[in-house]
């Protein structure tokens, strides 16, 4: 009788666990190579990452039933959403005090990209004035332009494929610098796309950020540790590095 009731109030604190955590809608958009969207199905270091954590949690949701949509809806659902989550985000203090944070994903470094042919050359707020500059919609470089003041010089890009089309009006000519948050996977993309990154330079380096899950404010504090835990126990085990190299082998 004592074991079966051992075994029952197991079975029920796992269903509780589990539970806590399937309420949660994770929400992405495409951005490699932490969130790759291929043909509708889903992959990258995030969604790995994400999915194994919550199977150690004995949940139910897969990476079929994460909502993917473009970063905006994504971003504004995990603020201001109960249970929302975005699966990959900039972790600043711009953001810190809208967001529960696990991680981190990695890091990256973001900074300004040109063509070499234009010789722009950025030392201040007021040449960054000068020039037009695409951004995408929401992303922490787009947020730390506009805190800058500067707004009519941006060329914002919004939908799914966002960096992609921020790539083609720098390679297009139709605008001088790309603000981007990650320079070196863009630079990495530059030459799988056809663009020829040769003709390409980082012309500024901003301070590197790390990337997180970010969830909404209100969601529990014992399903954000059960997630950490989780995420720790990837790392420890070499699970982690793994499923990093995977993406990154060009690093």
């Amino acid at each position: 009788m004592l074991a079966k009731l051992i075994i029952s109030i197991s079975m029920l604190y796992l269903g509780v666990q589990a539970s806590s955590i399937d309420r949660i809608r994770m929400l992405t958009d495409h951005w490699p190579p932490y969130n790759i969207v291929t043909e509708g199905k889903l992959s990258g270091i995030s969604v790995e990452l994400y999915e194994l954590m919550l199977k150690m949690n004995n949940s139910k949701t897969r990476r079929k039933d994460f909502k993917i949509t473009s970063w905006k809806a994504t971003y504004d659902s995990a603020k201001f959403v109960n249970h929302n989550a975005a699966l990959t985000m900039t972790r600043n203090k711009i953001r810190e005090k809208d967001f529960k944070w696990v991680g981190p994903i990695d890091t990256k470094t973001s900074g300004l990209i040109s063509k070499k042919s234009k010789g722009i050359r950025i030392k201040s707020a007021k040449d960054l004035s000068r020039h037009s500059i695409a951004v995408v919609k929401g992303y922490s470089t787009h947020q730390m332009l506009k805190k800058a003041g500067l707004r009519k010089n941006l060329v914002v890009t919004g939908g799914l494929f966002a960096v992609y089309n921020a790539m083609r009006k720098l390679a297009d000519d139709q605008v001088d610098i790309y603000s981007t948050s990650n320079i070196n996977y863009i630079m990495k993309m530059f030459d799988t796309h056809s663009f020829d990154a040769s003709k390409f330079e980082v012309i500024k380096k901003y301070k590197s950020d790390s990337l997180y899950f970010a969830f909404n404010i209100q969601t529990d504090d014992k399903t954000i540790a059960k997630l950490q835990n989780s995420l720790d126990q990837l790392k420890k085990d070499g699970t982690y590095q793994k499923i990093k190299s995977k993406y990154l082998r060009y690093k």
